[in-house]
């Protein structure tokens, strides 16, 4: 994935790759010239083509629902982690 992940032309850097808590899962930490931060994740096939959506925002409300209409996405799980913001 690191090399896959050098490919795309807005990543400044990978921060950080290797296999999550043993498992198969791989995540690289990339940033775009302008700091916005992703997170890719390199794991087997699964029936969509999106299956998660983290968001970092200052308005947790406002960004779920801006995903949520936009591209029709379904909340599962919502954790509003006050230490980053």
């Amino acid at each position: 994935m690191l090399k896959e992940s050098r490919a795309f032309s807005f990543v400044n850097e990978v921060f950080n790759q290797g296999p999550v808590n043993g498992g198969s899962t791989t995540v690289a930490f990339i940033e775009d010239p302008d700091g916005y931060k992703f997170e890719l994740l390199d794991r087997g096939p699964t029936p969509e083509p999106l299956c998660q959506v983290m968001l970092r925002v200052g308005d947790l409300d406002r960004g779920m629902a801006f995903y949520q209409k936009a591209l029709g996405l379904q909340l599962l799980r919502k954790r509003d982690n006050s230490a980053y913001k």
